[in-house]
């Protein structure tokens, strides 16, 4: 039973570093990736989330980083989404 006075408990919506993530990319004409959105599975559990906007590219060598954003419960949340060349691999970062 939910009392009025406490929250209802959210779902776990962090998302730990190092997670893989099935992600959805548009390329750019020069073959540059954007990520549109991306899914993650948590304790058998999927989370789908749409990116809002990139706010930063970081090239480091083998790996891209991307500071995104995107909606959940109402939040405006960021995260790291990171791209391994080698491997072709989007994590959590």
């Amino acid at each position: 039973m939910q009392f009025p006075q406490y929250p209802t408990p959210r779902k776990y919506n962090n998302l730990p570093s190092g997670y893989p993530v099935c992600t959805v990319v548009w390329y750019k004409p020069n073959g540059d990736l954007v990520p549109i959105c991306f899914g993650v599975v948590i304790n058998s559990e999927r989370f789908r989330y749409t990116v809002t906007s990139i706010k930063s590219i970081k090239n480091n060598g083998n790996i891209i980083a991307y500071e995104c954003t995107y909606h959940t419960y109402g939040q405006l949340m960021t995260v790291i989404l990171r791209f391994d060349i080698i491997n072709h691999r989007w994590m959590v970062g």
